[in-house]
């Protein structure tokens, strides 16, 4: 029991000096040392965060355009913020 901590404490800690060597790294060097796989997991993290960058600006934009046609639509809406601002 005691040997397989001391076997798992090593480990651990051999995985903890190789993490830090690694973030202690720029970037291309670490993308280089993780090798093949992690380029391409990197690349696709990358693409879907353009594609879930342009889903969220494309549904501000709904959002705000809706806003504004209600806005347009109802102006009686507008009418008492704008009348209890001038009243005071």
């Amino acid at each position: 029991m005691v040997v397989d901590s001391f076997a798992d404490q090593r480990e651990l800690l051999k995985r903890a000096v190789a993490e830090q060597r690694l973030a202690a790294m720029p970037e291309d060097m670490q993308r280089a040392a993780r090798g093949p796989s992690a380029q391409v997991s990197l690349e696709i993290v990358e693409a879907l965060q353009k594609i879930i960058a342009r889903e969220v600006t494309r549904q501000l934009d709904l959002a705000i355009c809706a806003m504004i046609e209600r806005t347009a639509a109802s102006p009686s809406a507008a009418a008492p913020a704008d009348g209890a601002s001038g009243g005071q």
